[in-house]
């Protein structure tokens, strides 16, 4: 069951003082991300992403305005049981340049930091267009789990578009994350 298809995805790693931690292996893809950049600068993006504890600001659609604007972040789980709910970036990946649909290096991170090692601690994924001047643009978010990261991953082995995950925000137009 779920122990067996986790094991895959996490791993314990021996460290010299004899403790064991656990790490997630994570590649991510981008598929159909919004242009941010000017047709004049080629019409692309150049996207990276972030992960985070499910704690913080998030983008929230609010339909009586139909705006997206930064709102406070409140999870289903008021029984969340670390110490710090500040919303801290564990990961952030590398820039792919001039890309729509792009493939970022792999990713081991771990559970200790990202979810105190429930794979059922909520996190956030968020999708960023860099930018040489002024601010990087917000492209879109998702709120997911360790153990949907690892079922979208095995479902897509099936199914490429099974292992999707919908960005969510102003921009996002479509795009998505693929495990």
């Amino acid at each position: 069951g779920s122990t067996i298809q986790q094991k895959r995805y996490i791993r314990r790693t021996k460290v010299k003082i004899g403790m064991s931690i656990k790490v997630l292996n994570l590649i991510l893809h981008g598929v159909n991300l919004p242009a941010m950049d000017s047709i004049f600068t080629g019409g692309k993006s150049d996207p990276y992403f972030e992960i985070r504890r499910a704690f913080g600001m998030v983008w929230k659609y609010d339909p009586t305005k139909k705006i997206y604007s930064q709102s406070q972040y409140k999870s289903p789980d008021s029984s969340f049981s670390g110490s710090n709910k500040r919303t801290m970036i564990e990961v952030r990946s590398e820039v792919v340049s001039n890309n729509l649909n792009p493939e970022w290096e792999e990713q081991w991170i771990l559970l200790q930091c990202l979810c105190d090692e429930d794979t059922n601690n909520l996190i956030l994924i968020e999708v960023w267009d860099r930018d040489m001047a002024g601010k990087n643009d917000f492209m879109g978010w998702t709120e997911t789990s360790v153990d949907e990261l690892i079922e979208k991953s095995l479902a897509a082995e099936v199914d490429p578009a099974r292992g999707l995950l919908p960005l969510a925000g102003p921009a996002a137009c479509g795009g998505a994350l693929r495990v």
